[in-house]
């Protein structure tokens, strides 16, 4: 559900029900107001109120519910905040020297790291490449007019929600979704993303640019 109630998650003290019982709420309350259907807006904003009014007459009175959610979005903004700062940290010490990728165009660096940051493991991939992360004012095309003049022999893949990536070395194969993710972790690429408000999901304007490179 795109609204508060998508952060409504479990605390024993806010809830004052087992974990279980409270999700076993969430579920049955849910499936009496959805049907599956595809709803206009003021349909979605009643369905939206027979959850609530669900909740509530099931013993999660709307006082709590706002608790629940107005503590879970501190909870978040606190874990974001720290982890913000952790790899804004990381950014500023590692700067952008040594990055093997031309560098976006009107861009500031946000997020800098190298694979054993991440004990140099995903799954049972093993990470060679460091990443770093750009925002720009610049939109996904403008983005990527760019590169295709400074990276011109990497493939060119769009996505699906719009976005962009140049990939070195790769070929069509990458229209399989393993193929892909597996290309993106191997091999020196670009992503390049709408910008999104990363509390809300909100999109915003401008675009963020993933370099993933291999180190000197």
């Amino acid at each position: 559900m795109d609204s508060d109630l998508g952060q409504l998650e479990y605390d024993e003290e806010c809830t004052l029900m087992s974990e279980d019982a409270f999700y076993d709420l969430l579920d049955q309350c849910y499936d009496q107001v959805d049907d599956g259907s595809d709803l206009n807006q003021a349909q979605a904003e009643q369905r939206l109120e027979a959850y609530r009014s669900c909740l509530s007459a099931a013993g999660l009175p709307r006082a709590t519910q706002q608790a629940c959610i107005d503590l879970s979005k501190r909870s978040r903004q606190q874990a974001f905040a720290a982890m913000d700062s952790f790899f804004g940290n990381l950014a500023q010490t590692r700067g952008t020297e040594g990055i093997t990728l031309p560098l976006p165009p009107e861009a500031r660096l946000v997020n800098h790291v190298f694979p054993e940051d991440f004990g140099g493991q995903m799954g049972n991939m093993t990470l060679t490449l460091a990443s770093a992360v750009f925002d720009t004012d610049l939109e996904i095309n403008q983005v990527a007019e760019y590169y295709r003049v400074q990276v011109g022999e990497f493939l060119e893949y769009r996505h699906g929600d719009g976005s962009i990536s140049f990939i070195k070395g790769a070929g069509m194969e990458v229209k399989e979704p393993a193929e892909l993710l597996k290309a993106q972790m191997t091999k020196p690429n670009i992503q390049i993303l709408h910008k999104v408000d990363p509390m809300s999901g909100d999109r915003q304007a401008g675009a963020q640019v993933t370099l993933f490179y291999k180190r000197l």
